[in-house]
């Protein structure tokens, strides 16, 4: 059944009744269809939206962890070495993964250092891995073909959350003093 530009679907062929159960226009069935065939084909990114989506990502997990604070093990072991938690960020943080260690991830520390950890808190508190990795990152703020490096991005927002700290209390009030 048509009518008036729009796909009319009834139930009257299964049971008599006239009650429609959904009506919708072309622009929505184009709309329809037009998402089907996005998600089967996603559009590629540019260099500067490739570059916005993963400083959008490590800011919300960095803020996300900078709000909820780091679970009780590792906030102790960062500490241990001299990790200053709110003037550090987490980069990644992945807890209780099947087949890894309890903790495993990056974090950028107050001095700019960027550490990548294992740690296993199973049966006893155990670090299989407290490494700088700072050497081995992307600094460059333009490189051909891939835009901001890794190692820039994650700075820039340490020192954006750094901020936001110093300016919301005394918990990072000698932040100048250190860096």
């Amino acid at each position: 059944m048509l009518g008036g530009g729009r796909c009319h679907f009834s139930r009257e062929a299964v049971s008599g009744q006239e009650e429609p159960l959904r009506q919708y226009g072309a622009t929505q069935l184009e709309h329809i269809t037009e998402s089907i065939v996005l998600k089967r084909a996603p559009k590629q990114l540019n260099v500067q939206q490739q570059n916005a989506h993963t400083e959008d990502a490590v800011r919300k997990e960095a803020t996300y962890w900078r709000v909820q604070g780091v679970p009780a093990e590792l906030a102790r072991i960062g500490e241990a070495r001299g990790v200053r938690w709110d003037r550090s960020i987490i980069l990644r943080l992945l807890i209780d993964f099947p087949g890894m260690p309890t903790f495993c991830g990056n974090l950028v520390t107050q001095d700019r250092r960027f550490i990548a950890f294992e740690i296993d808190a199973t049966d006893e508190v155990r670090v299989e891995q407290w490494e700088d990795i700072t050497g081995t990152l992307n600094f460059n703020e333009r490189n051909k073909g891939i835009g901001v490096g890794y190692g820039a991005l994650a700075l820039k927002i340490l020192r954006e959350l750094s901020a936001e700290s110093r300016d919301q209390g005394p918990s990072g009030a000698d932040l100048d003093s250190k860096s």
